[in-house]
């Protein structure tokens, strides 16, 4: 799952799984991250995630 801040404040997620993609937006990061994970269980994915510490936090001073 990947999540992006837009100009607009709002942000967009973006999930990959078995070849398929979806994307959403929501107006925070809490609710990009509940809609990413619906968007993968309607893709037949896992909600668990392979992402390390290291990625989680550039991905939180990233939108700081």
């Amino acid at each position: 799952m990947y999540l992006r801040k837009l100009d607009s404040g709002a942000y967009q997620v973006l999930v990959k799984h078995a070849g398929r993609r979806r994307s959403a937006t929501a107006a925070t990061r809490a609710e990009a991250t509940q809609l990413g994970a619906e968007l993968l269980l309607e893709l037949g994915g896992s909600p668990r995630s392979a992402a390390t510490v290291a990625d989680l936090l550039a991905g939180h001073l990233a939108d700081v």
